[in-house]
């Protein structure tokens, strides 16, 4: 007489072996240390005291490496947009995290500090003079992910920059960036 552990056993295992190769491995995020990034940009600000605001329409790129951590990653940013003579260039570095990675989408909150420099063509009153200063950025990044390598971006941004008006006075002006361009992520950590 055959015992009833030796006709269970086969049966239990068969079934736990089905419900195993049945569930889907869980979603891994890639593995990748360093993301590129370029495109439009466009940039509103208030060039000066009084004055309206302007748009100043151009490019925007940057390069961020996630070497060390998964998550915390070191960025460095280069804008530059001009509009009838008129130009700005900011160069930028910091910190990112990625607060989101998802298989289709990313979302990554940036801190970046360094330098904006202001070209006015034919300064009005009130304007802003020709001047590198000081700037403080905080925005993000929302990527909608084409391939594991490949992705669209949205990036809006506010930043704090230190001008000096014609007074000699500091002025701290808001400026609000967008851009939208495309990311390419490559390496391994």
């Amino acid at each position: 007489m055959v015992s009833p552990k030796l006709l269970i056993t086969p049966l239990l295992l068969a079934t736990l072996g089905r419900a195993h190769a049945q569930t889907p491995p869980a979603y891994q995020p890639p593995n990748l240390k360093t993301v590129l990034f370029a495109g439009f940009s466009s940039v509103s600000f208030k060039p000066g005291t009084n004055l309206d605001r302007v748009s100043l329409n151009g490019w925007s790129a940057s390069i961020t490496n996630y070497q060390f951590f998964e998550r915390w990653g070191l960025a460095a940013e280069f804008e530059g947009g001009g509009k009838d003579g008129t130009s700005q260039m900011s160069y930028l570095f910091g910190g990112t995290f990625r607060a989101l990675q998802r298989k289709r989408f990313a979302l990554t909150g940036r801190i970046l500090a360094g330098a904006t420099r202001w070209d006015p063509d034919a300064p009005v009153t009130g304007a802003f003079r020709t001047q590198t200063a000081f700037t403080v950025g905080f925005g993000q990044a929302i990527d909608l992910k084409f391939s594991e390598n490949l992705a669209l971006r949205v990036q809006p941004d506010i930043r704090f920059i230190r001008f000096e008006d014609p007074s000699g006075a500091t002025k701290t002006s808001l400026v609000r960036p967008f851009a939208v361009g495309v990311v390419y992520q490559f390496g391994r950590r």
